[in-house]
């Protein structure tokens, strides 16, 4: 009630009170550093674990199990996801905000490069992704022509690769 009759019987205070308000936010909005796309690291990583030609029961069996139980020694994991399919093995960890994941995936890397021959001995290359979100592509080209591409990747990457990576900016091309 006090509230409502000061507002009542003082309405230009009450209005310059707002009017002070808004500056204030339009200046601060003003001043506020925004990005399109901000630097979002992500406090965890990805392992991916390419594995072609078997089952996903032993895809689980012989590749997520033993790498599950090796990523398990690591300190401060707060989280662990696994998915086994017939191609792969992915495994998510996820740390605090206040942890170094980057510096995790590297000890991760070591732990699995230590239990690689507990794995079979045709396993491809074990992958480790961490990183913020600069890491991930915000364009993807694809070339087509009426012609016969299968010659043309020496072409494409001296003439287009070549050029692209040469722009400022570019931290990366595949």
């Amino acid at each position: 009630m006090i509230h409502t009759e000061f507002s009542l019987r003082r309405p230009v205070t009450i209005f310059m009170i707002f009017a002070a308000l808004a500056a204030v936010g339009l200046i601060s909005s003003r001043l506020l550093p925004l990005e399109e796309l901000p630097d979002i690291e992500w406090p965890g990583f990805f392992v991916y674990i390419p594995y072609d030609g078997a089952s996903p029961k032993e895809t689980e069996r012989q590749i997520t199990r033993p790498a599950e139980e090796a990523l398990a020694t690591l300190n401060g994991v707060k989280n662990m996801y696994s998915t086994s399919t017939e191609d792969s093995t992915e495994i998510w960890l996820e740390y605090g905000f206040n942890s170094n994941a980057q510096t995790a995936a590297v000890e991760a890397r070591v732990k699995l490069d230590a239990i690689r021959d507990q794995m079979p001995p045709d396993l491809e290359r074990i992958q480790v992704f961490s990183g913020s979100m600069n890491d991930q592509p915000i364009m993807q080209l694809r070339v087509s022509s009426e012609r016969n591409l299968e010659n043309a990747y020496e072409l494409l990457d001296r003439v287009v690769k070549r050029r692209i990576e040469r722009i400022e900016g570019v931290s990366k091309v595949e």
